[in-house]
């Protein structure tokens, strides 16, 4: 009786091992932050900066031809920024295309915009990309000569 037992526990053990093993996978992952990412149109809804340790908030100030453009990654890096309804110059094109990727650690968002022979190539410092917020930092100049950390927080429209 005590080998039947045995053997039987086994193979209960050992059934229980192999369905677990091929039980789907968990659904409710979370999803990664290029799928986060793609297939949306971002629009900004935030800006601000630190200035002597206090935080500015400096959305309203920016160039409305600035803070309607849509930006767009696609699965394949691809990117396509529209400048909307404003155009900070009449020539302007209403599209500018280009490609982007990921640093490694996925903590550099690198967008490389394309104009005929130029192209400009920019690093975003990756503080959040979730199902609706794209949230990075980056230098910019400010219009007195002197360089500012700036958060930008974007919203799928």
């Amino acid at each position: 009786m005590r080998k039947i037992s045995f053997a039987l526990l086994s193979f209960v053990f050992a059934a229980f091992v192999f369905f677990a093993a091929c039980s789907k996978s968990d659904d409710s992952s979370t999803p990664s932050k290029k799928e986060n990412l793609c297939g949306k149109n971002w629009i900004m809804s935030a800006a601000t900066t630190l200035q002597n340790g206090l935080t500015i908030n400096i959305f309203q100030s920016l160039p409305k031809c600035f803070v309607d453009d849509i930006l767009n990654f696609d699965i394949n890096g691809k990117f396509i920024k529209d400048n909307n309804v404003e155009k900070c110059q009449v020539s302007e094109s209403q599209t500018e295309s280009g490609t982007w990727t990921f640093s490694e650690d996925e903590k550099i968002l690198i967008i490389t915009i394309s104009n005929g022979a130029n192209s400009e190539t920019l690093k975003f410092n990756v503080i959040d990309i979730s199902a609706s917020t794209l949230e990075f930092t980056m230098t910019m100049q400010g219009t007195d000569g002197n360089d500012y950390v700036v958060t930008m927080t974007f919203k799928v429209k």
